[in-house]
């Protein structure tokens, strides 16, 4: 049983976003994340945060098409030596997250089932993070490409042999277990504070969840990005499935209650 994240333990953050139509030098007006008022207004699993009070640019116009383009274009143009050293942060910062909120309140890390992933091009890099989930208990497990339409999460060690798992990703073989993850870490292209996700447009992790959803598993969703792929809004869509927390090198940028 996933328990109700208390409120109270998150704080106000704040920081500037990066503005879209004029490239990653540039930034439009501060924005505040987390609030001590956790009530949801972004559908069933949406954010609790201070809605926009300032303009917002013509990034606004974009579709999601372009705006996952930029975002990744931000991420590629961040440095190895800043991606490595940001992803570190990024480590310790959801190891932080689960022992000071409530996220996982009354649920021993052992045995949890967490998916991760390893990184693709200049993804964060979870390396660090794997073996302090796998000392503290919990069960990992990689995303799997099945097709255009599907994946799955296979049980995962580390030392275990890989292959190619679709996508350009490695995983484990076919021979290893299938499981329905408690908790996903997921890759972004781009995020706004809302908790809305861009993916790379396939969808699979959007049917993913639906497919947990209608085994009546409520997955807890955890994006994982730098904050160089922050927009000030993401173009919504019916299918699109709210996250429930944020992590990138500046800490945790909002979560939300959660309940299972």
């Amino acid at each position: 049983m996933i328990a109700r994240l208390i409120p109270g333990a998150l704080s106000i953050q704040t920081g500037a976003v990066p503005d879209l139509a004029r490239g990653p030098g540039h930034t439009v007006p501060t924005y505040k994340v987390g609030s001590q008022d956790c009530s949801p207004h972004h559908g069933r699993r949406g954010f609790a945060c201070y809605p926009w009070t300032d303009f917002l640019d013509n990034s606004q116009a974009l579709d999601k098409s372009a705006m996952r383009a930029m975002c990744l274009d931000r991420r590629n143009a961040l440095s190895p030596e800043f991606r490595e050293k940001a992803s570190r942060q990024i480590c310790r910062h959801v190891m932080d997250f689960f022992s000071n909120h409530a996220l996982l309140k009354g649920v021993e890390m052992k045995g949890l089932e967490i998916s991760a992933y390893l990184p693709i091009r200049s993804e964060v890099d979870l390396s660090d993070l794997i073996p302090q989930l796998e000392s503290a208990g919990a069960l990992i497990s990689l995303p799997v490409v099945l097709s255009k339409t599907e994946i799955v999460f296979r049980r995962f060690r580390s030392g275990d042999v890989l292959q190619s798992a679709g996508f350009g990703t490695t995983g484990p073989a076919a021979d290893a277990e299938t499981v329905d993850p408690t908790l996903l870490l997921m890759p972004l292209a781009g995020f706004d504070t809302k908790g809305a996700r861009i993916g790379y447009g396939a969808g699979h992790y959007d049917r993913a969840i639906e497919r947990l959803l209608q085994k009546s598993l409520t997955p807890i969703t955890i994006g994982i990005g730098f904050a160089a792929q922050n927009v000030p809004q993401v173009p919504a869509e019916p299918h699109d499935m709210p996250l429930a927390a944020i992590v990138t090198e500046n800490g945790i940028m909002n979560a939300m209650d959660v309940n299972a």
